[in-house]
């Protein structure tokens, strides 16, 4: 764990982690996470990270797709996504995608992430929506993603 004066990150590509649980001190202060190139089969430990940012997760064994956005879903901070091969479907969900791509398809179920897989998100979230979002969070504890 790489500590900064406001930040932290985590790097742990190739590791053969199967798991996400437990990694100690992992969840409030951790803005980037590499986890690629592991055999993760289960996201959902990510949702704890409130403020992550930038995330890698390519290269994993989650079960499908789907399942990798639903869990992503409730990374609400996240920003920039490394998402290629994060699933065991990826070839199918990259083919049923077409004519856009995988990181596109990504960026319109995780609307608060504005670059996926090296692509820029081509429908950013503006600030009155970055507003209302703040708003709904601190209100009622709902995220944009």
């Amino acid at each position: 764990l790489r500590e900064g004066p406001s930040s932290s990150s985590l790097s742990l590509p190739a590791r053969s982690l199967r798991t996400l649980e437990p990694i100690p001190g992992l969840a409030r202060n951790v803005v980037t996470l590499d986890i690629s190139n592991n055999k993760i089969a289960s996201l959902e430990p990510l949702a704890l990270l409130m403020n992550l940012k930038v995330l890698d997760v390519s290269h994993n064994a989650v079960p499908t797709a789907a399942v990798v956005l639903v869990a992503l879903s409730e990374c609400h901070s996240l920003r920039s996504l490394r998402l290629e091969h994060a699933s065991l479907d990826w070839d199918r969900f990259s083919r049923d995608c077409l004519p856009s791509s995988p990181a596109l398809v990504a960026m319109q179920h995780l609307s608060a992430v504005s670059e996926c897989d090296g692509q820029l998100n081509p429908a950013p979230l503006a600030s009155f929506q970055w507003a209302a979002i703040l708003h709904l969070k601190r209100r009622f504890g709902v995220g944009p993603n």
